[in-house]
């Protein structure tokens, strides 16, 4: 089961909300993901969703605030895998519920009921995740959270909401539905809070916490293996320098301080500049400093280049 399906299960177990939020969260599920039909002159009303625990909240909320007689469908969908979708039908006096969330008339308008109150607010964006919102697996993929929707109207209000919040909502279309999302991670955990789901909000930062880590991590590992890698092509450089001279340099005309790093590396073929300091500093008393040593290293490179550029020309 996904993360997100996870998410929705607590928050369509969430009990003791008084009647004007459990409102606000019906309303938001029947705008986002119901069809309303009519048939011989008679409204019905059809609530889909592919969670289980989502069409039970949706049957227990609509039997609590209009008694009325509700029917479960459930059927398999096979696209890429095959899924259960539940269809909850509302057929006697679905009208009721429609003339009681004023379904037909302007959106921005009628909820302008639920601007008073922070727990409505709240509630209402609980039912727009319940009906079709979504988040990503903080331990597989980016930081992405979503809630879709059809109408332009809704889409503005759902964001309008969410920023009220200070969750830097933004929005985008992709298909025939406008996406209302949030990327930042403190943001993402933030909305979940909101909507009252504490446990997945404690999981979520869990797991980010533990991939933060295993990235902290990996670049560490992959920037020790790249050093790694430097040091040893550079190690190989030297050697290679090094041998050139002892086959085409009189060494009994050699700096010795030059013969003392040459020695030094021979011995020491795989040393980093520090391991090398450390020997010349304690086998030998020879002070010196990066710097100093990594000057004594180019200077093996000008005499073999010089050598090797008076071969060219034959001197």
């Amino acid at each position: 089961m996904s993360f997100a399906s996870y998410c929705k299960d607590e928050a369509s177990m969430i009990k003791g909300l008084p009647k004007h939020c459990q409102m606000a969260e019906l309303e938001a599920l029947v705008r986002l993901n119901s069809e309303i039909v009519l048939r011989g002159g008679k409204i019905m009303l059809t609530f889909s969703t592919s969670n289980s625990h989502v069409a039970s909240c949706f049957m227990k909320m609509v039997k609590e605030l209009y008694n009325v007689k509700t029917t479960l469908l459930t059927k398999e969908i096979e696209r890429f895998d095959k899924r259960q979708v539940y269809e909850v039908s509302i057929e006697d006096e679905a009208d009721v519920l429609v003339k009681e969330m004023d379904l037909f008339n302007d959106v921005s308008k009628n909820h302008i009921k639920y601007e008073e109150n922070e727990c409505c607010k709240k509630s209402y964006l609980r039912g727009a995740f319940l009906a079709r919102g979504s988040v990503n697996d903080p331990a597989k993929s980016a930081y992405h959270l979503e809630i879709a929707t059809k109408s332009n109207d809704e889409a503005i209000y759902i964001q309008h909401l969410m920023n009220t919040f200070d969750l830097n909502a933004k929005m985008s279309k992709r298909r025939n539905d406008l996406i209302i999302y949030v990327k930042e991670v403190s943001k993402i955990a933030d909305f979940l809070r909101i909507i009252g789901i504490s446990q997945m909000v404690f999981k979520f930062e869990e797991i980010q916490v533990q991939r933060e880590f295993k990235n902290d991590l990996n670049r560490k590992v992959n920037s020790e293996i790249a050093n790694e890698i430097k040091t040893m092509s550079a190690a190989k450089a030297q050697l290679l320098n090094i041998q050139y001279l002892e086959y085409n340099y009189p060494l009994e005309k050699m700096d010795p301080k030059i013969l003392l790093i040459m020695k030094v590396r021979k011995e020491n073929p795989d040393a980093s500049f520090k391991e090398l300091i450390d020997i010349l500093n304690n086998d030998y008393d020879e002070k010196i400093t990066k710097s100093g040593l990594n000057h004594r290293f180019r200077k093996i490179k000008e005499m073999v280049d010089e050598l090797k550029q008076a071969k060219k020309i034959g001197l």
